[in-house]
């Protein structure tokens, strides 16, 4: 991306907002917060397992998202990447809930900057198992 010209979704390749998020998430892993999920994208302490109450003042233009939650009860450590591996690993499925900043700041919503933005997801609360 250049730096002298105006930020727009079509100069933002996918591989250059990935590497923004990996910035981003490494700095706040830094900063004492632990990436927890499937891709690491989800941080810790913002991730409950119980009924919380959430302040709407805590956040930008609110977002909610119903998300399915799996949880993993064996280690897949790549080499296991088939089909039968993942169903055997899941141990169960809860849903769930991710709840984050809808704040675009470059005009028309685009997917590369939500992944470059990962910084606007802000919670994620799940039902026990």
């Amino acid at each position: 991306m250049s730096d002298s010209a105006p930020w727009t979704s079509e100069l933002f390749r996918f591989d250059e907002a990935y590497a923004v998020q990996e910035k981003s998430l490494a700095t706040r892993v830094t900063g004492g917060e632990l990436a927890v999920g499937l891709h690491g994208r989800l941080m810790l302490p913002r991730v409950y397992s119980v009924f919380v109450k959430l302040e709407i003042d805590d956040y930008f233009d609110c977002a909610l998202e119903p998300e399915l939650v799996f949880h993993i009860g064996s280690e897949l450590d790549g080499s296991n990447l088939e089909t039968s591996h993942f169903r055997k690993a899941i141990a169960a499925i809860s849903p769930g809930m991710e709840v984050h900043n809808y704040q675009f700041w470059y005009g028309k919503p685009s997917s590369q900057e939500l992944i470059a933005s990962n910084g606007i997801h802000w919670s994620g609360c799940r039902t026990r198992v």
